[in-house]
């Protein structure tokens, strides 16, 4: 049966439609900034904002493990027919997400100078970003805690929720972006308060959805969770590993970038705008089948995990290639609205089809993702993502270092595709895709 007449694209769809406008919201906010500060007489700030942001990415996506496990729990803890369960296993990661954030509160301001400075940018960038990493980290409650709102949505197939929540969010940030960078001139640091507050908008939003749903969360509901610490923790000690090993291949990538010049640095950061936007349509099929993998094991039937695997690969593929011919063909117009500094955009250009080529490459990492999350098997997305960073990623860098930024490139693009096919081979060989983990 073709993938379009398979009765169980249409529940993929359902839910994943409403994933991926979700997922699109961020680097369009991303994108937003990045013209903004594109269009500014220096690229200094389009720099700033794009080295704190990724040193950002490991204190904030650096615990996106609180999303992932959140579904992945109470997706299976519904499969088995345990509503208050569910709801507990959403109180234990508020409770996590709220000790992580008085850790990040805490370490941060230690931290974020030491890293800037080894990002070895110019004198300039490093002092903006400095500045824009410190105003950003305060958002650290509002976004762990909003990770968790979401992931119990995905679960529970409220896929609308996590849409408001992000429209809200990204309508706040790109009208204060507006204010704080245009009009009061406040430039780096203005795109940092945006963000700031934005995602403060967002938590309040996600929190009155969620109650509306489950009610006020109580101490007992807390009590009849079905998942206990020690196994929660396991799994997140897993997932974390995970997005931490992919934040610093990221973080790497960025800084090796800065070290070539300022240009460089911002034609990457629009670069990677694209991959971004990409990466968040692909993310939203993961997502989906997370919630629907998930349930199917929770209700122990391998037959539904086995097709909608199939599906996922099937539809995922299609969108990659379908989004890189759109960036393709858009080329021009894409780069011009990121940016009018001559040489940025002629960089940029010089650069641009391997933006072309990440999609594809990366399709089958997104859907084992998805799926490895939905059963509960983390630990097999770890130790496949360390092996193709370590393993793919970083001796390919040094071994391609004289290629400059084209060397930087391929080892990005071939590290995901080894994290696609290290997966394959994982689960497939050891016949980890048959077990039914609860």
């Amino acid at each position: 049966m073709s993938l379009h007449k398979d009765p169980g694209s249409r529940t993929l769809w359902a839910l994943a439609c409403p994933l991926i406008l979700t997922n699109i919201t961020q680097p369009l906010l991303g994108m937003v900034d990045t013209a903004l500060l594109g269009h500014l007489p220096h690229p200094s700030y389009l720099g700033a904002a794009a080295l704190g942001t990724s040193l950002l990415a490991i204190l904030f996506w650096g615990f996106g493990f609180l999303r992932m496990g959140t579904t992945g729990f109470v997706a299976r803890a519904l499969g088995r027919g345990d509503r208050g369960g569910a709801n507990g296993i959403a109180l234990q990661h508020a409770l996590l997400a709220l000790v992580l954030a008085a850790l990040i509160l805490a370490a941060g301001p230690w931290l974020l100078p030491v890293a800037i400075q080894w990002m070895d940018a110019s004198e300039t960038v490093t002092a903006l970003a400095l500045d824009y990493t410190r105003i950003r980290l305060w958002a650290a409650p509002a976004t762990l805690l909003t990770y968790v709102l979401l992931g119990w949505f995905i679960a529970v197939q409220r896929m609308r929720a996590p849409l408001y929540i992000m429209l809200a969010t990204q309508i706040t940030n790109i009208c204060l972006d507006l204010v704080f960078i245009v009009w009061l001139d406040w430039r780096s640091d203005g795109a940092a308060l945006a963000s700031l507050m934005a995602e403060y908008t967002g938590l309040l939003l996600a929190l009155r959805l969620y109650i509306q749903h489950a009610g006020w969360p109580s101490i007992a509901q807390l009590r009849a969770r079905s998942t206990p610490w020690r196994s929660l923790l396991s799994s997140h000690q897993h997932l974390m590993l995970r997005t931490w090993g992919l934040l610093a291949v990221i973080l790497f990538f960025t800084s090796r970038g800065a070290q070539l010049g300022d240009t460089t640095l911002a034609a990457n950061a629009i670069l990677l705008q694209l991959v971004h936007l990409a990466s968040y349509c692909l993310d939203g099929l993961a997502h989906a089948t997370e919630s629907l993998v998930g349930q199917a094991s929770g209700a122990k039937s391998l037959r539904t995990r086995r097709r909608l695997l199939m599906l996922a690969m099937g539809w995922s593929g299609a969108v990659a290639l379908l989004l890189s011919g759109i960036f393709a063909l858009g080329e021009g117009s894409l780069v011009a609205l990121m940016s009018d500094i001559p040489n940025v955009i002629a960089a940029t250009h010089h650069y641009y089809f391997w933006a072309l080529l990440v999609p594809p490459v990366s399709v089958a990492a997104y859907v084992w993702d998805g799926y490895c999350i939905g059963t509960g098997q983390t630990r097999a997305m770890r130790d496949t993502l360390l092996a193709s960073a370590f393993g793919v990623f970083f001796p390919l860098w040094w071994l391609t270092q004289d290629w400059g930024n084209h060397g930087l490139w391929l080892a990005f693009c071939l590290f995901n595709l080894a994290r696609g096919l290290s997966l394959t081979l994982y689960m497939t060989r050891s016949g980890r895709h048959e077990d039914l983990k609860n």
